[in-house]
């Protein structure tokens, strides 16, 4: 190709910068360090087997209450994690394939972004992300005053080369709970 150089010249601009063979960066480290200082505390709510004791089984029809202090909206009992996280518009969406996702019907200006969590995080697709209020650095203040909500649509979990999970990139949408 046009742009490689095969052996480096000393007087081009890039002659004296080394090159990266990955071998050398722990990406769980930089990652780590990345949402130490950037990101912010979330929840991440993981449904259980467990229907709400609120639901009643002899009425489909019924929506769930977001104001139930079970469930919340949800219909069923979860499991909340707190995990620190970075997020990010979903423009581009780079390797997902959620630019072209169609939306409910009657879902409008729905926000879809992109989340970042360390590789231990369970991100599966129809778990929850929960916002909730926080101070200047990024710790959560009242961690039962929710202010958003994002159901995750597509996770990945990108590994390096020997196949080591260093962290998980999801995309979610934006949950628009309310009557």
């Amino acid at each position: 190709m046009v742009w490689e150089k095969q052996t480096p010249d000393a007087n081009s601009p890039y002659g004296n910068i080394p090159a990266i063979d990955g071998s050398n960066i722990d990406l769980r480290r930089e990652i780590a360090e990345c949402l130490r200082v950037h990101g912010h505390e979330i929840f991440l709510r993981t449904r259980t087997d467990q229907r709400c004791p609120s639901h009643n089984n002899d009425d489909a029809f019924k929506e769930f209450d977001p104001r139930c202090e079970f469930c919340q909206g949800f219909g069923f009992m979860y499991k909340d994690t707190k995990l620190r996280s970075y997020r990010r518009p979903a423009f581009g969406t780079f390797g997902f394939t959620g630019a072209a996702m169609r939306f409910e019907p009657g879902t409008m200006g729905a926000e879809d972004t992109v989340w970042y969590f360390a590789h231990e995080a369970e991100s599966v697709v129809g778990n929850h992300i929960i916002e909730v209020t926080t101070d200047d650095a990024g710790l959560a203040t009242k961690p039962y005053n929710i202010e958003r909500t994002h159901e995750i649509q597509q996770a990945h979990l990108t590994r390096e080369r020997s196949g080591r999970p260093e962290f998980w990139e999801v995309l979610a949408r934006a949950r628009r709970i309310g009557k």
